[in-house]
């Protein structure tokens, strides 16, 4: 069957529609809910990040803040050396609609979904920059994603130029190879007044959980923070990991802060009990030879699938809980934990925290580690 030019129209105006409404809808529940999407923006690019290499591969970022030079206008440059772009990232990207049913059984979190949304909370428009691989060809490519409308018709037609844009700003690049020291995939931001302080706001809680995503994330070799405001890189990797006993390991997470060309060196120290499904962790320091537990920041995030779940503040338990195979709400603020569906499946696995809780209570018991109330002092709500 063959179709005429103005039924392919038609059928394409239906889709940015269709993509329009889907959008206008979700953007409309970031931002009634900002408190929860100003945290998020990062982890959805780190996210996103992490699912832009094979399941054996790993992924480093870089996250910049400074000002355009021709413009004067701050921004922020969200880099990482995943590999090229296929057809259906784009496509995604530019109608978000989150396709889960070829990605079961992948250790995909969501792949430009809904979630990606909620990086509008910086800006409604997106320069983005990288490379598109189709059939054996690859090519370079650069859009702006432009989500400024102020109804469904107005987001149809910036998804619509958006799209024409990708189609024709792209180049070919001869005997292009793939190389995981080039940070071929950027997102940039352009910043006003509010969205910046947003983000000099989220450098401070970003510090507190990348080492918790750094340790439960193995697909992400390193974080990089450039903040050409305060002439600061922030570096953070994953250094040592050792276990100490059946299924108790410690992970010690290096952040090295330079100013003015003179790096310090600091190491935090995370304690894991995991049955490889789930983690529970504690972070400790050492002290004249003894080891405590450290209190938790007030930022810090009880409950994570891989990443944070922002906003899942009602979850009263003592450390942090870690599963990837949770079944989160679509706005990653929670699990669900009703007598149905995906609420049984996440009960289910969350009755395994229990043995881990136990085990890690023990362990810090047997070797007189201080601060051991802290095992069992709930979060405030």
């Amino acid at each position: 069957m063959t179709y005429s030019q103005e039924e392919v129209q038609d059928l394409f105006d239906r889709v940015f529609k269709l993509s329009a409404k889907d959008i206008d809808d979700k953007i409309k529940k970031v931002m009634n809910r900002p408190e929860i999407a100003k945290r998020r923006w990062f982890w959805e690019l780190l996210q996103n990040a992490k699912d832009a290499v094979g399941s054996n591969d790993k992924v480093a970022a870089k996250l910049i803040l400074g000002n355009d030079y021709n413009t004067g206008k701050p921004f922020i440059d969200f880099k990482h050396n995943g590999k090229p772009f296929s057809y259906k990232d784009v496509e995604n990207l530019i109608f978000p609609y989150s396709d889960k049913a070829d990605e079961l059984n992948s250790d995909k979190s969501g792949r430009f979904g809904t979630g990606f949304l909620a990086t509008h909370i910086l800006s409604k428009e997106i320069n983005v920059d990288g490379v598109y691989h189709k059939d054996n060809e690859y090519l370079k490519f650069n859009f702006n994603l432009n989500r400024t409308g102020i109804d469904k018709p107005q987001i149809a037609i910036g998804i619509n130029d958006t799209w024409q844009e990708f189609r024709k700003n792209k180049t070919q690049i001869p005997e292009f190879s793939y190389n995981q020291n080039n940070y071929d995939t950027t997102f940039r931001y352009y910043l006003d007044e509010a969205s910046l302080n947003l983000v000099l706001a989220s450098l401070k809680e970003i510090d507190h959980i990348l080492p918790y995503v750094l340790t439960f994330v193995s697909k992400i070799e390193k974080v990089e923070v450039i903040n050409a405001f305060d002439g600061s890189t922030v570096l953070y990797n994953l250094g040592k990991k050792q276990q100490l006993e059946d299924s108790i390991w410690h992970y010690q997470i290096e952040k090295v802060k330079t100013i003015d060309l003179v790096p310090e060196t600091s190491k935090i120290n995370l304690i894991v009990s995991s049955d490889i499904v789930m983690d529970v962790a504690i972070e400790v320091f050492k002290s004249n030879d003894q080891i405590y537990l450290k209190p938790a920041s007030d930022s810090r995030p009880i409950l994570y699938c891989s990443f944070p779940l922002i906003g899942a503040s009602g979850l009263q338990f003592p450390i942090v809980v870690n599963c990837s195979k949770f079944k989160p709400k679509e706005e990653r603020d929670g699990i669900w934990l009703d007598d149905v569906g995906y609420g049984l499946t996440n009960q289910e696995l969350f009755e395994r925290v229990i043995p881990l809780y136990i085990n890690i209570c023990m362990y810090v018991s047997k070797n007189k580690w201080l601060n051991t109330y802290l095992l069992f002092l709930l979060p405030s709500s």
